[in-house]
């Protein structure tokens, strides 16, 4: 009977003789590299949705209504901050 032959896997050095790049290897670090500068570039210009962001700006328009005009009524419900998006 033949004996069964014994794996040497487990004594190989992991990226033993891959020495030189592939040519596909350049071209795919440069689509990480970019695509996580774009990804970055995109989280950094996001809108500020935050509700404290929201309501800081609400209560300086109201503010400055105030002061254009001391007699302004505000109506509950309604929003008196017209971003430049909006204007």
């Amino acid at each position: 009977m033949a004996e069964m032959p014994v794996p040497q896997s487990q004594n190989a050095k992991i990226f033993d003789g891959h020495k030189t790049n592939e040519g596909w290897e350049g071209t795919l670090a440069w689509w990480y590299i970019s695509s996580f500068a774009l990804c970055v570039a995109t989280f950094g210009m996001a809108p500020d949705t935050n509700i404290q962001a929201w309501a800081q700006q609400e209560a300086a328009a109201r503010l400055k209504l105030k002061e254009e005009s001391p007699d302004a009524v505000f109506e509950f419900g309604k929003h008196y901050y017209q971003s430049e998006d909006n204007a």
